[in-house]
C-alpha cells in the first residue's frame, strides 16, 4: 500500500495559546512532525501566526522545514485572519495538488469544522491535532483521526486505568459490526480503521499499550476477543468468544437485555464523545460541581477548568475513587445540554470562558434526555428497554422512568413517535446539541 503523502497547517495562535492554558507549557511541533513522519510523507508545512509577536518559535518552527505565513496583527485580534488564511490555503491545495491526500491540521478551534467537512467529501483523510481542554468535540468528531497534544509532551496520559472497559466495548462493538454471515474472523487493519471511525480520538498508547497489537492481544487475554492468525497470509484477524457475557447482579436471570447490549449503547454514546459513566457518579458529581460554584471564587477562576481540578483536587484529599477524566467527561455533556452561560447569557462550549450562571437545578435529568435522543438515533425502536434503564438510571426496573423521559423529550419536539403497523418507533427531530434551557 502506497504511502499516505500529507499537507500540514498549523493554527499557531490557537495551540501556543491553548498549550500554555491547559498548563503544558511551551508548545513544540517536534512530538507532531515524529508521529506524521510514521503515517507517511510531509509534502507541504505551514505554520500560521503573527510572527512578531511570537519570534522566539521562529527557529524552533523553521529547523523542521516549516514555511512560516506571515500575517501581521491589525486591531485587537488576528484570529478571523488567520483562520481565512487556512482554509483558502487548504483548498487551494485541495483543488490543485492532487498527489497530496491527507491533511493534517493543528488547531483546536470549531470554526475549522467546515473545512474538515468539506475536506472528507473530497476524500481527504483528515489527521487533528490539539489540546484536549481547549478542542472542540465537533471538530474531533469529523476527523479521521484525533491526536491530542496532551499525550504527545506528557507521560501521564489523560486517560486513566478506570477507561480501560470502554476501550474493549469499542474494540467489541468494532468487530461485530465488521464480522458477516459465517465469518468468524475480521482483519485486525479493519477494525483498527472501524474504531477511528467510531471514536477518533482513540489512541492505545493513552492505555499504556505500546501497540495496536498490544492492545488486542490485552483484551484476548481478558475474554473480549479471540486472536488468530490467516492461515495463508500471517496477518493478525479477530474474533469473538462464543461463551456469553456475564448477567448483571441487579438482573439476575433476565431474559430481556443483558450487559453486552448495555454495552451497545454505551458503545454509541462513547462514540459520539458522550461517556456516561455510572448514574450516582453522574448525580454526585452534579451535585458537588454546583456546591463548589458556589463557594466564593475569583471571578478569573470561574471557568470550567479550574473548576475541574478543584473538585479532582477535593476527591483524592478524600480518597474518593473519582478521577479528572470522569469530571471532564460529565461537564462536557452539562455543556452539550447548555448548563454554563457568560455574562453575555450565551451558552459556553469552553473550558476557559468565565462562567456568570449555572443552571444545575434538573441537569441530570437533560443528561439522560441527551443520553436517551442518541440511543434512539441507534435503536429506533428502542428494542433493549432493560439495558437503556441500566445505563440512565443504575437499574433495569425503571421502566416507568424510562417512559417518562420519552414522553418529556416528545412534549419539548425533540423526538417523536412513530406508527407503523403494530410497530411504533422512535424520529430524533433535534442535532446532537439541544438547549433545553434557552
Amino acid at each position: 500500500m502506497s504511502e499516505s503523502r500529507i499537507a500540514l497547517l498549523i493554527d499557531m495562535d490557537n495551540i501556543i495559546y491553548a498549550s500554555e492554558n491547559a498548563g503544558l507549557g511551551r508548545f513544540q511541533v517536534t512530538p507532531i512532525i515524529e508521529v506524521l513522519k510514521e503515517r507517511g510523507r510531509l509534502i507541504i508545512k505551514r505554520a500560521y501566526a503573527d510572527w512578531r509577536r511570537h519570534h522566539d518559535y521562529r527557529y524552533e518552527i523553521q529547523d523542521h522545514a516549516i514555511d512560516l505565513v506571515e500575517l501581521p496583527q491589525r486591531g485587537r485580534t488576528n484570529k478571523n485572519s488567520t483562520d481565512i488564511k487556512m482554509v483558502v490555503d487548504a483548498m487551494e491545495i485541495a483543488l490543485t495538488l492532487k498527489h497530496v491526500d491527507t491533511f493534517a491540521i493543528v488547531t483546536g478551534d470549531k470554526d475549522f469544522f467546515p473545512l474538515v467537512t468539506k475536506l472528507r467529501e473530497h476524500s481527504f483523510q483528515i489527521i487533528g491535532f490539539g489540546v484536549f481542554e481547549s478542542t472542540a468535540d465537533l471538530l474531533v468528531q469529523n476527523c479521521d483521526e484525533f491526536i491530542y497534544f496532551n499525550n504527545l509532551v506528557k507521560s501521564q496520559r489523560l486517560t486513566s486505568d478506570m477507561d480501560r472497559e470502554n476501550i474493549y466495548t469499542l474494540l467489541v462493538s468494532a468487530v461485530k459490526a465488521l464480522l458477516r454471515d459465517g465469518q468468524e474472523f475480521v482483519s485486525a487493519i479493519q477494525v483498527k480503521k472501524t474504531i477511528l471511525r467510531k471514536n477518533p480520538a482513540f489512541h492505545f498508547g493513552n492505555f499504556g499499550f505500546k501497540s495496536f497489537t498490544g492492545f488486542l492481544r490485552s483484551g484476548a487475554r481478558q475474554g473480549h476477543v479471540k486472536l488468530q492468525n490467516h492461515p495463508q497470509t500471517g496477518l493478525l484477524e479477530i474474533g469473538l468468544p462464543k461463551s456469553a457475557s456475564p448477567i448483571p447482579e441487579d438482573e439476575p436471570g433476565s431474559a430481556d437485555g443483558g450487559e453486552e447490549g448495555q454495552e451497545d449503547y454505551t458503545s454509541v454514546l462513547n462514540s459520539m464523545g458522550l461517556r456516561p459513566w455510572d448514574p450516582e457518579m453522574r448525580r454526585r458529581i452534579t451535585r458537588d460541581l454546583k456546591k463548589l460554584a458556589s463557594d466564593e471564587r475569583d471571578p478569573d477562576n470561574m471557568v470550567l477548568s479550574a473548576l475541574i481540578d478543584d473538585l479532582a483536587d477535593e476527591y483524592e484529599k478524600a480518597n474518593v475513587k473519582i478521577y479528572k477524566s470522569q469530571i471532564r467527561d460529565i461537564v462536557r455533556m452539562l455543556m452539550y445540554v447548555g448548563a454554563f452561560k457568560d455574562r453575555r447569557n450565551r451558552v459556553i462550549t469552553s473550558y476557559s470562558t468565565p462562567i456568570a450562571e449555572l443552571n444545575l437545578v434538573r441537569a441530570t435529568h437533560w443528561i439522560n434526555c441527551l443520553c436517551l435522543i442518541h440511543i434512539l438515533k441507534y435503536d429506533t425502536g428502542l428494542s433493549r428497554p432493560v439495558d437503556a434503564t441500566r445505563l440512565l438510571f443504575g437499574s433495569g426496573r425503571q421502566r416507568e422512568e424510562l417512559d417518562k423521559l420519552i414522553l418529556s423529550l416528545i412534549s419539548m419536539n425533540l423526538i417523536k413517535e412513530v406508527k407503523n403497523g403494530s410497530d411504533k418507533t422512535f424520529k430524533v427531530i433535534t442535532d446532537r446539541y439541544f438547549l433545553p434551557w434557552k
